[in-house]
């Protein structure tokens, strides 16, 4: 009996996509965008920052500091 069923409602799909083809429409459009100039690599790497350099500098005094109380007294454990 499911076959029965099965094969029925296969047979009314085909018979209404065969009166009506699927037709597809892409209404999306698509727009032209200009093209933005891309600095070349080499003046991004070597360009410096100093509010940057600042930070690095002052992470590594406190790093430095918390190494010295961690540790005793320097990097190997001086007193």
């Amino acid at each position: 009996m499911n076959l029965f069923v099965g094969v029925l409602i296969g047979a009314l799909i085909t018979l209404v996509l065969i009166g009506r083809p699927i037709k597809i429409e892409i209404l999306q459009k698509t727009e032209q965008h200009d093209m933005l100039n891309v600095p070349e690599m080499n003046e991004v790497l070597k360009k410096t920052d100093a509010a940057e350099d600042q930070t690095y500098a002052e992470m590594g005094e406190a790093l430095s500091a918390i190494n010295e109380i961690m540790t005793g007294g320097g990097s190997r454990g001086k007193e």
